[in-house]
């Protein structure tokens, strides 16, 4: 409704004054270096993602509110169309050399996959300096995971026989 009572019949974005600009839109973000346009862009389904593809080939999915960093996914062509499926965890793309690829971004489940296919283990001193973790709990932190991947500790640290 609008101040006088009416009712708009025009579903979706409506104008706006150029002083009002702040309470619709956050900082820009940019999505590309210069002298790379933009070939296509969508918003994902929730309207918090943009992902827009280069004509030098590549999209980039950047969240709106420019938190985080964008996910960077390679292409061996400019992309000519792309979706969001699967409720937004997955993008679907169309090249201009006609191949079609669909691409996970749902970060919580690629950070399971990693966890679950990396065998490393960071020792207590690198869990210390990068994690911040105080000597026990970097400790206890090694140990658990060197359990996890059913490994017998020879020594701290992974050390030899």
């Amino acid at each position: 409704m609008s101040a006088d009572g009416l009712k708009n019949p025009f579903p979706g974005p409506q104008p706006y004054r150029a002083a009002d600009r702040s309470r619709f839109f956050g900082k820009p973000i940019t999505l590309f270096d210069r002298g790379s346009a933009v070939l296509a862009a969508i918003f994902g389904p929730d309207g918090d993602r943009i992902a827009a593809s280069s004509r030098r080939g590549g999209v980039l999915v950047a969240r709106l509110d420019g938190k985080g960093e964008p996910i960077t996914l390679e292409t061996p062509s400019a992309v000519i169309a792309m979706a969001f499926v699967d409720g937004g965890r997955s993008l679907f793309t169309v090249s201009a050399e006609n191949t079609t690829r669909t691409f996970s971004i749902d970060i919580a489940s690629l950070r399971r996959g990693l966890l679950a296919t990396n065998m490393d283990c960071l020792p207590s001193a690198l869990r210390i300096t990068y994690l911040g973790e105080a000597l026990d709990r970097a400790r206890e932190g090694y140990a658990a995971c060197e359990r996890r991947h059913s490994r017998t500790r020879f020594g701290e640290e992974g050390e030899g026989p």
